[in-house]
């Protein structure tokens, strides 16, 4: 019995662990709080965790939303899966764009002048996540993408060098750059 009770008080922590920042569709955005595709980018960690319910992710995301966002999915009823709520506000606060065009954005993002690396590569993965889910590459070349992108859009020209970028294998992930610079 004391075996059966760490189990379960485990796999809940391990369900509270990802929580997800509140977003309303506000226009114009609300200070602190993410757009559309940053928040959708960060639902995509919770639905990819195989230790949380589908009942779970469903309330996690209902629990994210505020009005005006929360009152576009309150029609749907509630035993429904997260698809369903992530249809409908995709179809509302997504973006219009399809893959290839989106691929094109991805493409031609460069860091923004008083933006830090570890901020450019961020906004690179958000881009780069959309343009997967509208299938504008696959998911198996996302870090060929995004070490080509960073390379070719940071001007940050010794930190490329210092950590050697260029000659990373193409499909090396770049994670020792999200350590704020």
């Amino acid at each position: 019995m004391v075996v059966e009770h760490i189990v379960k008080s485990d796999n809940t922590s391990q369900q509270t662990l990802i929580r997800l920042r509140a977003f309303s569709g506000k226009s114009p955005r609300p200070p602190n709080e993410p757009d559309f595709d940053t928040w959708r980018a960060s639902v995509d960690f919770l639905l990819n965790d195989p230790s949380i319910s589908d009942l779970h992710r469903t309330r996690k995301i209902l629990d994210s939303l505020l009005p005006p966002a929360a009152d576009v999915v309150k029609h749907v009823h509630p035993p429904a899966l997260p698809a369903a709520y992530l249809e409908i506000l995709e179809s509302v606060y997504g973006s219009v764009e399809d893959g290839d065009e989106l691929l094109a954005k991805f493409m031609s993002t460069c860091q923004n002048q008083s933006e830090k690396p570890s901020g450019y590569l961020h906004r690179l993965q958000v881009i780069l996540s959309t343009t997967i889910r509208r299938n504008g590459i696959m998911e198996t070349e996302r870090d060929r993408y995004l070490l080509k992108q960073f390379c070719r859009g940071c001007w940050d020209n010794s930190l490329i060098a210092d950590l050697q970028l260029e000659k990373r294998e193409s499909d090396t992930p770049l994670k020792s750059l999200n350590t704020p610079h």
